[in-house]
């Protein structure tokens, strides 16, 4: 289960000894550094030696269908030639492979239930029309995944008693700040330190874990 894709997922997954073949990818929001390593993991996922044999499975907010059916027109021509290639050689290329099993996930709640494994839909504020937090129960456990958001009180209420909460954060130099109408901007749309310090009191994970973006 891949949670974003950003650029360079499938280096760090390589590095992690993670398998590409088999995996869920969930999108919590459609910004192009959430993306940008999508077409990656995917174009890699079928090409050899991972040979992955079925579609790349994926959920995303609305429009996550629309992205999906692009890339496979974007990439058109290297399936093209990937497939004569591997015939050429007596290879079966999958061309299940080279496509996507894509789901909009519209609203908040469970949308995916299976081998014990539930994630639920959480919705956050991120200046989008549509962004999400994900939590995974399993074995009575749980993990929640914030994407990008300002401080949600709906997402504090669905967290609590999370056992491990991961969460983004953002801060920016004073000095960067009052000179960036640009960066006040973004920033309204991501969560401050201070601000992730009373989530945390909130929800009262057993583990926190930020994930930071500093300027300057």
């Amino acid at each position: 289960m891949i949670f974003d894709t950003g650029r360079g997922a499938v280096i760090r997954l390589e590095q992690a000894e993670v398998s590409l073949s088999g995996t869920t990818v969930f999108i919590t929001h459609l910004h192009s550094d959430h993306l940008n390593g999508l077409s990656d993991l995917w174009t890699t996922g079928y090409i050899p030696p991972t040979l992955r044999q079925t579609p790349l499975e994926i959920y995303g907010p609305p429009g996550i269908v629309e992205l999906a059916g692009g890339l496979q027109v974007a990439f058109k021509a290297d399936l093209e030639i990937r497939s004569t290639e591997l015939a050429e050689r007596g290879i079966n290329f999958s061309t299940s492979a080279a496509t996507f099993d894509a789901t909009e996930v519209g609203r908040e709640g469970i949308f995916f239930d299976r081998g014990g494994v539930k994630v639920s839909a959480i919705s956050v504020e991120h200046g989008v029309s549509t962004a999400f937090a994900y939590r995974v129960d399993y074995g009575g456990r749980s993990v929640v995944i914030s994407g990008d958001t300002r401080l949600s009180k709906n997402l504090i209420d669905k967290a609590r008693g999370a056992d491990l909460i991961i969460h983004e954060v953002m801060s920016v130099k004073e000095e960067l700040l009052k000179g960036s109408a640009m960066l006040q901007a973004i920033l309204t749309g991501h969560t401050l330190p201070e601000d992730a310090g009373i989530l945390f009191r909130d929800v009262e994970p057993k583990m926190a874990v930020c994930i930071t973006t500093l300027f300057g």
